[in-house]
Formats: C-alpha cells, structure tokens, sequence
C-alpha cells in the first residue's frame, strides 16, 4: 500500500469519526476499526498518484465519509446493528433498501452493485435480446438511451466469457463498467414483437425481486441444460465445435467419425474413460494447430533424454544439453526396437493433423510419456527401456538400457543466443517470442545495426504472439517509395460471440474498410484480383475476407535498411512467427534460411461446457498465405533449406547460422 493511500485512508476516516457525533463511544470506536480494516483491505493493490486522488475514489466507491456515518448512526439508533456484525460490512446490506428509497445515497454508500432489473424475464439470441417486461414480451432496444448493441459491446470488453451472464443477471454492474449509474426507475426503449412498434417506458422500476425472478428462470434453465449435457456430452461437443470452429467444414467428416467412435466407447464403458483426453484425439483430427482441450495429461514415467529432429533421422541428448546420449553415437534409431518414425505415428492420434514438421515436433514431444505409449500399445511397462543409437553416418550402431525418469525432461528455449554484433560486421537479432520484448529487440538493435553489412534476423524456436513485431521490422525493410504489401488473408467464423471487429486484433480489417489508405485500398484490390485459396470457406458461415497489410509505420523514427538480411527458421516457429516469416518472405533483400516453419494462423478462442469440465481452444478464423495456401497444414517453406547440425542442439556448432553469415557475406 503507498503513503499516498494510506493518507487518505486516515482523511476519509477522521471526516468518518468527526460525523458519528451521536454514536456511543464504544459504537464508535467498533465503527472505526470495522471501517479501517475494510478500506485498507480494498486498497492493498489500489495505484493513485495523490492522496487527493485516493481520497477520490474512496468518495466515489463508499459515498462521502459524511454520508456513510449518518446511514451507520441511524441504523444503530433504530437497533439494526447486531453486537455479532461489524457497522461496515453491514453498510452494504443497509444500502441496497436505502437504494429504493434514493438512488443517490444507495449508490454513494453501496460497495456491490445492487441486484436489480426491470424485467422477469432475459433471453440473448445472438445480437437481440428479449425480455419480459410486466408479463409481455418485447425485444430490448435500450436502456437510459444506451443500445443494447453498446451494451453487448461493452459487455463482452469487460467481462469476456461471462458477459451474458452479467447482462441477465447483473445489469447493474454492466452499467457500471459503462459509467452509468441507473437510479430507481430507468427508461427502456422496447419493441413488441407482434406489431413491429417500439415502445418507451419512462420509469421502469427497479426491483431485487424482479432481478431473482429472472435469476431463478437461468438457474432453472441452467440445470436442466446441465442434465442435457451430462446425459449426452458427445452431442453438445459436437454442436459446439459445429457452431464455432473455423475448421470444422474443412474435415468434418472425420471430426464426426472420431465423435460417433467416441460415443460408442461412452456406452461401453463410460467410467473408464478420461474424457479431456478422448477429446483431444477428437480435436485432433482437424488442422487446426492451435486446438487443444485442456485438463489432460500423460501418465508414466518419462523418458530421461530429448529427442529433435535432424533431417530424417533423430538425435538424443541430455536434458541439460550438455552432450548426447552417447557421445560417438549421437542418433536415435529405435526404443524397445520400434522405430521412432513408428512411435510418432503412435503419438500422432493426439495432435492436429498440421504440416509434417509440426505433426513430427509434437510427437517427439509426446513421447517423453513413454510409459503411456508403451502402454497404449499393448508393450510391458518398466522402470527400463532400450534404445537403438546409431553414428553420425549410420555405420554403427549400438544398444544401451536405460532408465525412465520420473521427471518431465524440458526442451526449453533454444538457440539460447542474444541479439550482438557478429564477427564481419553482421548484425544478429534474436527474436524468442513475438511479445513486446521482440518490439524493445527491435527498436534497441536496429539502430545499432544500420552501418552494418548485413543482417541475421533468428526467430528459431518462435512460438508466436503479437504481430507488432512483424510491422515494426518491416518499417526498417521498405523503401520511402515502396507500396504497402498484402501478406496475410482469412475470413472469420460467424458467430453470436464474434464482433464485426474480431479479427482487428491481428491488424486487420476487410476490403472496405475506412482504415486503409489509397495506397492500402489499391494493394488489397491488386491482390483479390491474383489470390487463389486452396479451400474456400462457405459464405453461410464466414465472414467477408479480412487482410493484413504491411506498410511504413506512421510518426515512427526508422530508417531503410537495403543490406542481406536473412531470417533463420525452423519447426517450432509457429503462429505469430508463421506471419513474420511469410510477411518477409519474397521481399528484395530478405532470404529465409532454415527448415520449414510449423505452420498456424488461428484467432484462438476459447469454449466451455462446464457440467463435465470441457474446455477447449478453437480457431475462430481460417487464416491463408499470399500463395493462396493456409497456413495450418503447410508452413512457410525457406528459400534456402539447411537442417540443423547434431551438434547445435547441445551448443556446438550451428551449420545454419554459419550458413547464413556466408549468405550476408556474398560467399
């Protein structure tokens, strides 16, 4: 707590003390004590930067100290004040009566918003809303002259998921994130469904029992949902991932097989069944490389190496990459003589049927949880395992026994490298994720770089993030002259929960839309004109086509840098590193050098069915590359393909890195 709050804490209570001039001392002093600890508790993390400040919030959470004293002294004089209840906590019961009988003091001294509401009865249907209001149903138009449409908006702003149940059930507080505070009576704006004609009413009455008579019809309506639910998962699931997954028109026919199978497992043998994880296997079947369900893991002791791949071989070495499994025998050929090309696809019924690359990085991830896999195959499970290693050129071959561990082997951040000045006079930066580190990366380095001979940008290992990344470097990339450039297209799905403005997150926006300049306009009209998607959603469900366009930076201090640059990439660059890497590529100083990237465009949303717990991330948006190609399934290709060395997994030498300082270097 600062000194600032703290001084206002003892301003407030002071004016709080000096006002319960008619309270027994010993009244009193319970009052001030049951006053500081409930201010002081609400304030732990309160940031203000005067005490002036502070003094103000506390007026406008808890009413003038004045105020509040007077409501406490009369409520002791008529004897509402138990000796078991302390004065403050007892302010906000006191509150919500003296609400109905003044809107101003209830509000200036009620903590919580009130439960109140005009209506019976509250029903959202994507963007309307009906209610009942004095036994008549209407669709809700406004409230106090604000749109039901602002209110959704604002709504879904403040309290994402949750913002239908705070509509139907907490108005108030809805109001209040909008900064308005309704008194008694409020004017609604409704129009009656039979004859088309709104209707005004001026002073619609508040009321806590209107409130619990709609809070009573959602619970009811909850439960019976939830029994619906609960006797049949599978159906609800599946309506789900139907309603609102961008990628389920693209494979819906085997997502459905996979939920029919499931179905029948559920009437077989509904206990023994860890339901996340049949999930997943279900999700899994689309392409989706952003969907996963939550609330499952592998059992089993792990596997006590790391395994990457090189090419089309694998290598194994210690968790704390501090040398390979065995030093003269750096490949992994097999474990309980399987192949590890034949334990990938044993890994793979749980993940998303992405690119190659990507299917591959998660099954070696996976199948750390060896003892699962073993198990799932029907093989013995113990505490030992043999494994099948092999020279670098493939002349020798050895076996070892070893032991599981019982600890999860972490692959971590890799290359663990900083942005500097390489040898040469190469810039090297080094972007770990796209997050507002990779921006301050930028912004630092880039400055420092502009005298030098060419440029090594490494995003290997770059799960993703933001975008902003991406717009800022190209900001150094374009000429003054340069037009603005269309890397990215995708359609949303639609969806009640999906705004007109989803996708402006990911910096774009449709064809028409008043964002663009002239020359933005005139690029996007260039680019519908060649563009080609290997699938085209259906317009029933879909949104217009949405674009990212990459263009100078406005009021930014960069400069245009026209040396080699080359980008270093691989498997694990994914999401947010997949736009990077396609909205640089093809550009006149720009070489991608490394292996294919994983390949994931997705506006991730999440989706839940709480009476079993189900809780899954869905893409909301298909999302393709400028060659009409998606990214889910495919990658971004390199214009230079050079794998990874064994050694540069355990920090040697990086046959990539050196390939592209030669690069930079014209050798």
């Amino acid at each position: 707590m600062t000194d600032h709050v703290k001084k206002a804490i003892d301003q407030y209570l002071e004016k709080f003390e000096a006002a319960l001039c008619d309270v027994p001392a010993l009244a009193r002093k319970e009052a001030l004590r049951d006053a500081e600890e409930y201010l002081r508790n609400e304030s732990s993390e309160l940031y203000v930067t005067s005490a002036e400040e502070a003094f103000e919030h506390f007026v406008g959470s808890y009413g003038e100290p004045t105020v509040v004293a007077n409501e406490y002294e009369r409520c002791s004089k008529e004897g509402l004040k138990s000796p078991s209840r302390s004065g403050w906590s007892l302010i906000s019961t006191i509150a919500c009566a003296v609400f109905i009988l003044s809107a101003s003091i209830g509000y200036a001294i009620f903590h919580e918003p009130p439960k109140l509401s005009p209506f019976t009865q509250v029903d959202i249907e994507g963007t309307k809303i009906w209610v009942e209001y004095q036994g008549t149903k209407y669709q809700w138009l406004a409230i106090d002259d604000i749109s039901v449409a602002n209110l959704i908006t604002s709504a879904k702003k403040q309290f994402n998921d949750r913002w239908k149940k705070r509509i139907t059930q907490d108005l108030v507080e809805v109001l209040w994130a909008m900064e308005h505070s309704p008194g008694g009576t409020v004017k609604l704006l409704l129009k009656d469904p039979k004859t088309n004609k709104q209707k005004t009413i001026a002073d619609a009455v508040m009321t806590y029992e209107n409130r619990q008579v709609v809070y009573m019809r959602e619970l009811k309506k909850q439960e019976s949902l939830q029994r619906a639910i609960q006797l049949d998962p599978v159906k609800h699931v599946q309506q789900g991932l139907q309603d609102r997954w961008a990628y389920y028109p693209l494979k819906a026919k085997e997502i459905d097989e996979a939920l029919a199978s499931l179905r029948s497992k559920l009437t077989q043998d509904p206990g023994g069944l860890d339901w996340d994880l049949e999930f997943q296997k279900v999700i899994a079947c689309g392409i989706d490389g952003h969907a996963s369900v939550s609330g499952w893991s592998l059992p089993g002791r792990r596997l006590p190496f790391l395994v990457e791949s090189v090419g089309g071989r694998y290598v194994a070495f210690l968790p704390d990459r501090s040398g390979f499994v065995d030093p003269q025998h750096p490949f992994l050929d097999a474990i309980d003589g399987k192949s590890i090309d034949e334990w990938c696809q044993v890994a793979a019924v749980i993940i998303p049927k992405g690119s190659p690359q990507f299917i591959k990085r998660h099954a070696l991830r996976h199948l750390r949880a060896i003892d699962y896999w073993r198990a799932e195959q029907g093989r013995e499970v113990s505490d030992l395992l043999n494994v099948q290693l092999s020279s670098p050129d493939g002349s020798h071959t050895i076996e070892k026994q070893l032991e599981t561990n019982s600890n999860q082997p972490i692959y971590g951040k890799w290359p663990r490298s900083q942005s500097e000045l390489l040898e040469g006079n190469i810039g090297y930066l080094r972007l770990e994720s796209m997050n507002h580190e990779a921006e301050a990366e930028i912004a630092n380095f880039m400055p420092k770089f502009r005298d030098t001979r060419g440029l090594i940008v490494d995003v290997r290992g770059n799960g993703g993030g933001s975008r902003s990344a991406l717009r800022l470097m190209f900001s150094y990339l374009m000429a003054p002259d340069d037009r603005p450039r269309v890397v990215n297209c995708a359609k949303y799905r639609l969806h009640p929960d999906f705004d007109d403005d989803h996708l402006e997150v990911r910096y774009m926006y449709p064809a028409n839309s008043s964002q663009w300049s002239g020359a933005e306009q005139t690029a996007i009209n260039e680019f519908q004109q060649k563009f080609q998607p290997e699938w085209n959603p259906p317009d029933a469900d879909f949104s217009g086509w949405h674009y990212l366009v990459l263009n100078q930076l406005p009021g930014m201090d960069s400069y245009h840098y026209a040396k080699p640059v080359v980008v270093l990439m691989d498997a694990k660059c994914f999401s947010a590193a997949d736009i990077f890497l396609t909205g640089l590529k093809g550009w006149r100083n720009v070489t991608l050098l490394g292996t294919p990237s994983g390949g994931g465009s997705a506006r991730s949303v999440g989706f839940r069915l709480r009476p079993i717990g189900f809780r899954a991330s869905l893409a909301s948006m298909v999302s393709f590359q400028p060659d009409g190609k998606l990214f889910d399934g495919h990658g971004v290709t390199p214009d230079i393909l050079v794998e990874p060395t064994p050694e540069f997994f355990v920090g040697g030498e990086d046959a990539q890195l050196k390939a592209a300082m030669q690069k930079v270097s014209g050798n």
